[in-house]
């Protein structure tokens, strides 16, 4: 007998799971370059900050290790729920430097989406 061939159709759903997922992987490896390659703007933020330059070192590796993680289909849960924890800090730095928090917030809105839909996918798949 002859099996049907046709392609699935991905539903609208996944697609935006899909470009959600390229926006924050996006987002979060111009921002960890940016402070591992130490932008004037990164290296006055941290030096704000206080704590020192090595904070802007960690931050841009760990920026950018999570958005290597969202793109592999057995890490993407834990790269983003690093990516939410990178956001929850850059609202908590953000607000103590009275700097807007809308784009931290929309990016934290955008990774809590990824987790939540990834382990969505992988508790339907398990069921």
């Amino acid at each position: 007998m002859m099996q049907d061939t046709k392609p699935q159709k991905r539903p609208l759903a996944q697609w935006f799971f899909i470009a959600a997922t390229i926006v924050l992987t996006a987002v979060l490896l111009a921002a960890g370059g940016q402070k591992l390659l130490g932008t004037e703007q990164m290296v006055a933020l941290f030096d704000d900050i206080g704590l020192g330059q090595w904070l802007r070192f960690a931050a841009g590796f760990w920026g950018i290790v999570a958005a290597i993680l969202l793109n592999i289909d057995k890490w993407r849960l834990i790269g983003g729920a690093m990516a939410v924890c990178i956001c929850i800090g850059a609202v908590i730095a953000q607000l103590a430097f009275g700097q807007s928090i809308l784009p931290a917030i929309i990016l934290l809105a955008v990774s809590v989406l990824v987790v939540s839909a990834d382990r969505r996918r992988h508790v339907l798949c398990t069921a």
